[in-house]
């Protein structure tokens, strides 16, 4: 495995979904985004914007989970914790 270096000047993005991965790739890299697919078929999408290096990929499943914890009054009150 090549591992490329990661710098200041590098932001990574992280989606729920692959197709909103690959929807924001779409939108900010003006059709120079590049799909790369590793061994474990896992995709990401890379581009550049000047000098700086963007990398979009997706969790596939849910960041976070939401559950009502009490309630009060006439509106729900969630705890957001993260998902294992």
């Amino acid at each position: 495995m090549v591992k490329k270096k990661v710098d200041k000047n590098t932001t990574l993005i992280i989606t729920e979904k692959p197709a909103a991965a690959a929807k924001i790739a779409a939108a900010l890299g003006d059709a120079t985004d590049e799909k790369i697919t590793n061994k474990d078929k896992v995709s990401y999408y890379e581009f550049y914007k000047g000098s700086r290096r963007y990398i979009v990929g997706c969790a596939v499943g849910h960041l976070f989970g939401i559950q009502q914890i009490a309630k009060r009054g006439p509106f729900p009150n969630f705890d957001i914790p993260l998902s294992k």
